[in-house]
């Protein structure tokens, strides 16, 4: 239900359209929608099932990850309170700080440092990359090339005005 308020407002010219237009659309958004978290489901098999659990563990930690390619896009300059990106991370970080660093835990994995430095290095990565987002620019990682041109709202070269007429004239 959240999923469609939020597709709704992003895409309010499709409800327009008449039901069956609207229909259309919304059964394609819950296909999309259940058939990526059915491919997650069996990539989360396979991964679990052929010793890759790590590597999922570090894709699925990439949590702020659309974030920032969201900041970018739309050059949403402080798009996130910093107090809520650390304590979020912090708080998403607690399991795998106590499965991969406990040697006691309920899961009975085996400690793994080196793992588990990564990972922590690799969510406060992002969170340093939304830090300087906010405070320098969100497309500072992007080269100019890629960037869409921004529209101009200054006027370029003299603007001649009369003794006679105003300058709005």
């Amino acid at each position: 239900r959240y999923m469609l308020q939020i597709w709704k407002a992003n895409h309010p010219e499709i409800f327009r359209g008449g039901w069956q237009s609207t229909q259309q659309e919304i059964t394609s958004l819950y296909i999309k929608f259940y058939g990526v978290l059915m491919m997650v489901f069996i990539i989360q098999y396979w991964a679990f099932n052929y010793g890759f659990v790590k590597l999922f563990l570090l894709i699925s930690y990439s949590f702020w990850v659309p974030q920032i390619i969201h900041s970018a896009i739309k050059e949403i300059k402080k798009p996130l309170k910093l107090s809520y990106v650390i304590a979020t991370s912090f708080t998403r970080s607690l399991l795998p700080l106590y499965v991969y660093g406990c040697p006691e835990n309920f899961l009975h994995n085996q400690p793994s440092y080196i793992f588990l430095c990564i990972l922590v290095a690799w969510i406060y990565i992002q969170c340093a990359i939304i830090v300087v987002q906010a405070m320098i620019s969100p497309r500072l990682s992007i080269p100019c090339a890629f960037l869409p041109p921004k529209y101009d709202y200054h006027r370029h070269g003299d603007v001649e005005i009369a003794d006679d007429k105003c300058a709005i004239c």
